[in-house]
C-alpha cells in the first residue's frame, strides 16, 4: 500500500513539475519549483523503487532542474546532483539503495541548511512541518490546491 501512495505521489509530482515549466508568471513558478524541491528533497530519503527512479522521479527532477536554472540557480545544482545520484543509484541492491539515500539525505539536509548531524527523522519532521505551513497559507490565501492534486475530469 505504502508503494502505491509512493508511486502515485511521484508520478503527480512529476504532472506538477513537466507544467510547472510552461508557466507564465515567474514568481508563481519560482514558488511551486521551490515547495517540488523540498517534496523531492524530503522523498530522497526514502526507499524508491529503481522503476519508479527511473519512469516518474528522474523525469520529474529534470523538470524541476529546467525551472530551477531559470527561477533559483542556486538550488540547481543540488537537483543537478541529486539526478546524479538517482542515476548512478540505480543498480536494484539494496545496500546500494541505503548508500544513496544516506547520501541524498546528507547533500539534501547541507542544501536546506541543516546541519550535518541532522537525522532523516528531523529532516522528515521539519518537511512535515514545512508542507502544513504551505498548507496553511494556500487556505488563508484561497489557492485551491486541488486542481494541482485533483483527479483530471
Amino acid at each position: 500500500m505504502v508503494r502505491f501512495r509512493v508511486s502515485v505521489v511521484l508520478r503527480r509530482l512529476a504532472i506538477v513539475a513537466a507544467s510547472n515549466n510552461h508557466a507564465s508568471n515567474i514568481a508563481c513558478r519560482k514558488e511551486v519549483a521551490m515547495q517540488l524541491f523540498e517534496a523531492y528533497s524530503a522523498l530522497s530519503c526514502c526507499f524508491i523503487s529503481d522503476q519508479l527512479i527511473s519512469m516518474a522521479l528522474l523525469p520529474g527532477l529534470r523538470c524541476l532542474l529546467r525551472d530551477m536554472e531559470q527561477v533559483a540557480p542556486d538550488h540547481a545544482a543540488v537537483v543537478a546532483s541529486m539526478i546524479r545520484e538517482f542515476e548512478s543509484g540505480n543498480t536494484g541492491d539494496a545496500n546500494s539503495h541505503a548508500e544513496r539515500n544516506n547520501d541524498m539525505a546528507s547533500s539534501t539536509s547541507a542544501a536546506m541548511g541543516l546541519p550535518p548531524d541532522v537525522s532523516t527523522e528531523d529532516m522528515r519532521a521539519k518537511m512535515m512541518s514545512r508542507f502544513k505551513d504551505v498548507k496553511d497559507r494556500a487556505s488563508q490565501s484561497r489557492t485551491n490546491f486541488s486542481k494541482i492534486f485533483g483527479a483530471k475530469k
